[in-house]
């Protein structure tokens, strides 16, 4: 096998590797109930709903502010359900399928999304674009 120099890289099999790692490390997060997430159905062709991740903790409120959120990922179809589950955000997820994932990550807080200028963002909530895949 040939190394590759990195200016003939396909920017999109780079962006394609870097959401498949996501949605394993989100996935194996929930999955392994290291983190909580909840499940939230819209009505839209592209997607049937949302996984909204927090943080380790539940808060202690009834509201989910934007420092509680770890992800929010949009889905294709509904996720499995704990039996027992919180659901006071939306029904919580128990497993999370990556495969099940639409390439659509929204993070708040500690991005280090570029912005079209190429400089980064000093504000603490932003929004990645969808990746064009």
């Amino acid at each position: 096998m040939m190394p590759v120099p990195a200016h003939s890289v396909d920017f999109r099999s780079v962006e394609k590797a870097q959401f498949a790692t996501t949605a394993r490390l989100l996935s194996c997060l929930v999955t392994e109930s290291l983190v909580h997430a909840f499940y939230q159905p819209v009505k839209a062709p592209e997607a049937a709903g949302f996984a909204i991740i927090l943080n380790a903790e539940l808060p202690e409120r009834s509201t989910i502010h934007a420092d509680d959120i770890l992800a929010i990922v949009a889905l294709h179809h509904p996720p499995v359900f704990k039996p027992n589950g919180a659901d006071l955000f939306g029904k919580e997820i128990g497993l999370l399928d990556p495969l099940d994932m639409i390439p659509f990550v929204l993070e708040t807080g500690g991005s280090h999304c570029a912005q079209l200028d190429g400089s980064f963002p000093e504000v603490p909530l932003t929004v990645c674009s969808k990746p064009k895949l």
